[in-house]
């Protein structure tokens, strides 16, 4: 099936390739280790919010079972600190300091925060349209239609942490493109 976090890919041909497997070229062991450092910071911040009473889940495998099949696993999900009931879904992104300048600005307004993460520009743009995807795709599956895109900088640890609501329009476009392209 299709996995949420290849999905960013604009090029439908790249999009089917991923599908099935293809990387491009092999993992070097520089790119493994910066894997690993994302995989650390995930971890890092699991640890946090469990310190804080919020973590409720982790690594939570959402299969959907289609169609489109789709298979991912969404980093953290935490009940709402001062709403008893709300949950909130997170996904944790480490970046580099250029691409945490890249960024568009932070706000406490979802509806900004989500439109200037989607007109993202220049070598960010794709990736954050993708990661944008996946949690919103891990909304849709989970029902949890609040969320959080939390960016990691790998070189100082400043971080923003994007609130951003559900959107069923980019969901619903991007089920429909991949059920074209199965």
């Amino acid at each position: 099936g299709w996995h949420p976090s290849g999905m960013g890919e604009r090029c439908d041909r790249q999009s089917i390739l991923k599908m099935y497997g293809y990387r491009g070229d092999p993992i070097s062991q520089k790119l493994s280790r910066i894997f690993d450092v994302g995989k650390a910071i995930e971890k890092i911040w699991q640890a946090d919010f469990k310190k804080m009473g919020l973590l409720m889940s982790a690594n939570v495998r959402v299969p959907y079972p289609g169609p489109p099949e789709i298979n991912g696993e969404y980093d953290a999900m935490l009940r709402h600190a001062t709403e008893p009931g709300k949950r909130i879904l997170v996904e944790i992104k480490s970046i580099n300091g250029e691409g945490f300048k890249a960024l568009p600005p932070l706000t406490l307004d979802p509806g900004i925060n989500y439109t200037g993460l989607m007109n993202s520009q220049g070598f960010i743009g794709n990736r954050v349209r993708g990661y944008m995807l996946q949690l919103q795709l891990y909304m849709h599956v989970t029902g949890v239609h609040d969320g959080i895109l939390l960016f990691d900088c790998k070189n100082d640890q400043n971080y923003n942490d994007y609130h951003l609501l559900y959107s069923s329009e980019l969901v619903e476009e991007q089920l429909a493109r991949l059920l074209r392209l199965e």
